[in-house]
């Protein structure tokens, strides 16, 4: 670590965060397979163990990388508003530097990604990373898979909570990348959406990967008959993201097999 005169101590190392629940752990290893075979930069995993999630496992899992590992379950059953409570305290474990977060079913497909979304963090953009699609904010970046400036984030002041529903009106819905002929309209404010509201409120922006399903004609990696989605970096595929592991157990559940041999075979 290095001492930055502004912020004190500056982790030197790329900062992962990482919520652990049901299910994965599998994926967890998958993920740092392809990191192996594809990142640069030198590491350090956050990784907070929620509910279903084995601590022991985690630990034989990430032996042998540099990896802060902590008991992060918060009560209420495993859902949406418990996942971005244990971001919360992933975040609140980050040092200033660079960090990311990354749903474990998330695997990378480039060579030197980690440098590519890195040289994207210049200027007034603070955060790189996956798009949403559907009724969510649009063109900002989201924790599915997002590379930021920690002291940045913080000095937003952004929590990960989800927020519920909200129906945007005229006068709020470039905050969240919507026209105003395109509202009213009802969106969903799930995990991380405090992100485009806060980072804008302070002249920050953010840099969106887009989004590609299999069938899209510049879908690179996804094919037919894959489920999830990959994201892209100036038209290169960078990660691509499975979703709903906590019920597609890694191995086991046919979408999850084939999505993997997926993933083998572009690396290959």
């Amino acid at each position: 670590m290095h001492v930055d005169p502004e912020v004190g101590m500056v982790e030197e190392k790329l900062q992962i965060g990482i919520a652990m629940a049901q299910n994965s752990e599998a994926y967890l290893e998958f993920m740092l397979w392809t990191i192996a075979r594809t990142a640069t930069m030198p590491m350090k995993f956050i990784l907070g163990v929620n509910e279903g999630a084995d601590r022991s496992n985690v630990e034989r899992i990430v032996a042998g990388h540099d990896a802060d590992i902590f008991d992060a379950v918060v009560t209420g059953g495993y859902g949406s508003m418990n996942h971005g409570a244990c971001l919360d305290l992933i975040f609140a474990r980050m040092s200033p530097g660079l960090g990311m977060m990354i749903d474990c079913d998330v695997a990378f497909l480039q060579h030197g990604w980690d440098i590519a979304m890195k040289d994207c963090i210049m200027g007034s953009t603070m955060i790189v990373g996956a798009e949403y699609d559907g009724a969510k904010y649009l063109g900002f970046p989201n924790v599915i898979c997002a590379m930021f400036d920690v002291a940045a984030i913080r000095l937003a002041g952004v929590s990960f909570m989800t927020e519920g529903m909200l129906t945007l009106h005229a006068d709020d819905c470039e905050i969240y990348g919507y026209g105003a002929a395109q509202c009213p309209r009802r969106i969903i404010l799930d995990t991380g959406s405090e992100l485009p509201r806060k980072l804008k409120a302070v002249e920050m922006n953010g840099a969106p990967m887009p989004m590609f399903r299999a069938g899209h004609p510049l879908a690179r990696f996804m094919t037919d008959g894959i489920r999830g989605e990959e994201y892209q970096l100036h038209g290169t595929p960078i990660c691509t993201h499975l979703g709903r592991s906590f019920t597609r157990r890694f191995g086991v559940d046919p979408d999850a097999i084939a999505w993997e041999k997926r993933v083998r075979e572009h690396l290959a």
